[in-house]
């Protein structure tokens, strides 16, 4: 089988409009290599001002 990389991925937990959770991105990573990926690289949405501390 042919080994794949996703460039782009929302695949980090809680941070955009991926995973929502630690449990999905799990699942997510496990269906990502049935399908024969072997590197992902997570690329969340910056929303700025979004994470700044108060």
């Amino acid at each position: 089988m042919e080994e794949y990389i996703d460039i782009h991925s929302h695949i980090l937990p809680g941070i955009d409009d991926g995973s929502d959770n630690i449990e999905e991105t799990i699942h997510m990573i496990e269906v990502a290599r049935n399908d024969g990926i072997s590197i992902i690289i997570a690329t969340p949405h910056y929303h700025e001002g979004r994470y700044k501390k108060r």
